[in-house]
């Protein structure tokens, strides 16, 4: 096959990679682990996002920062997140999970995979309003069934009541008679 096609197919699809990663509509992070002398996870780079990435977190300009610097109270309000990217950047198995960033106030639906050892890439979605979906049909729940259970108290006091009344309406009638 001749090199000159090869090369120049190469570059159509490198370009059609960077087209999808550029336009994809879910968050992207290709990020290198970093670990402490005992092999624990510490912190990550940033080694390249899409747009997608700052639209849906706000942050702008992490590309070769760590994640400590970025949001600097990351280790203690999310220590999974250094935990799960730690696991998945040295087994290689991907994982799926939902977190909450409190520093950035958002709820994320994260897909994680490692593309070699030590390294990391997390797919991400801002699930904010899904959450807040979530959050008003549980309250609606719990409203409905505090009525249901109102209702059916008032359903059975007035049984009892009409019960009650047979009753003494069937003592009057012995009386009377």
């Amino acid at each position: 096959m001749d090199k000159t096609i090869l090369s120049d197919e190469d570059k159509m699809s490198e370009e059609s990679f960077r087209l999808l990663f550029e336009n994809m509509l879910d968050g992207f992070a290709y990020c290198k682990m970093i670990y402490d002398d005992q092999g624990n996870p510490e912190d990550f780079i940033y080694l390249d996002v899409n747009k997608a990435f700052e639209k849906l977190t706000g942050l702008k300009d992490v590309v070769g920062k760590a994640v400590t610097i970025v949001v600097p109270e990351i280790k203690k309000t999310n220590p999974e997140l250094l935990t799960i990217y730690g696991r998945v950047a040295q087994s290689g198995k991907p994982e799926h999970f939902e977190t909450y960033v409190d520093p950035l106030k958002i709820h994320f639906s994260v897909s994680v995979y490692s593309p070699k050892k030590g390294f990391f890439v997390a797919v991400f979605d801002n699930i904010n309003e899904q959450k807040f979906a979530e959050k008003k049909l549980k309250d609606k729940i719990t409203e409905l069934e505090k009525f249901n259970s109102v209702t059916v108290d008032r359903e059975l006091k007035m049984i009892e009541l009409k019960n009650k009344i047979k009753e003494l309406e069937t003592k009057l009638q012995e009386k009377t008679i």
